[in-house]
C-alpha cells in the first residue's frame, strides 16, 4: 500500500544520503503525488479549521494515506536541499503541504510544519508559501495546538514573516498578540 511505502522511505530519507537517492529514482515524486491525491489536490487555499465531526470513511482512508507521506516529506526535506527546492518552486505541492498542516491530526500537522520550516528557510520561496495560505494555516496551529505541532508552526511562521507581504498577513490576523501568547507558556 501507498502508507507502508511512505513509512518505508522514511526511515530512508532519514539520512541525507538516503534523501538524496530517494529524490533521484523518484520516491520525493511519489511522495508529492500521494499528498496532493489525500489533500485533495488543492489548486488555491483550503478553509481551516475542517468542521469538528465531520470525518467520514473517505477522510481515515486519506488519513492514513496523509500521515505516513507527510512524515516522509518532511524527513526528505530535512535531508535534502534540493528536494526543499523541488517543493518550493511547486505551488501545488506547497497547496496540498498547507492543507496538510489544517488537517487537525497532531502529527500530521507537526510533520507538515517541519516541512513548511524547511522551505521557510529558502528565501527564493516566501512569496509562493503566503500565496499557498501558509501564514494564517500556521498561525491557526500555533493559536489551537500544542506541543511538537505548535513548536514546529512557531518556527515556520518565524521565517515566513522575513518577507514583508507575509508579515502583513500575519499583523492583519493578531498573530503577533498570539504568537506572544505562545512565547509566555
Amino acid at each position: 500500500s501507498v502508507a507502508r511505502g511512505a513509512s518505508a522511505s522514511a526511515r530512508l530519507l532519514r539520512f541525507p544520503v538516503g534523501a538524496k537517492q530517494g529524490r533521484e529514482v523518484g520516491v520525493l515524486q511519489g511522495l508529492l503525488q500521494a499528498v496532493k491525491s489525500a489533500a485533495g489536490n488543492p489548486t488555491a487555499p483550503v478553509s481551516f479549521p475542517p468542521k469538528v465531526g465531520t470525518a467520514t470513511a473517505a477522510d481515515d482512508a486519506k488519513s492514513a494515506v496523509l500521515d505516513p507521506c507527510v512524515r516522509a516529506l518532511a524527513q526528505a526535506l530535512k535531508n535534502d536541499e534540493d528536494s526543499v527546492s523541488i517543493v518550493g518552486n511547486d505551488i501545488t505541492s506547497l497547496l496540498a503541504v498547507v492543507a496538510a498542516v489544517k488537517c487537525g491530526r497532531e502529527g500530521t500537522v507537526g510533520n507538515a510544519a517541519l516541512a513548511l520550516q524547511m522551505v521557510a528557510n529558502r528565501q527564493d520561496c516566501l512569496q509562493r508559501l503566503g500565496q499557498a495560505g501558509a501564514v494564517p494555516a500556521l498561525l491557526n496551529v500555533v493559536h489551537h495546538m500544542r506541543g511538537p505541532a505548535q513548536r514546529n508552526a512557531a518556527l515556520a511562521l518565524a521565517r515566513l514573516v522575513k518577507r514583508e507581504e507575509n508579515l502583513a498577513v500575519l499583523k492583519a490576523l493578531h498573530g503577533l498578540d498570539i504568537l506572544n501568547c505562545y512565547l509566555k507558556l
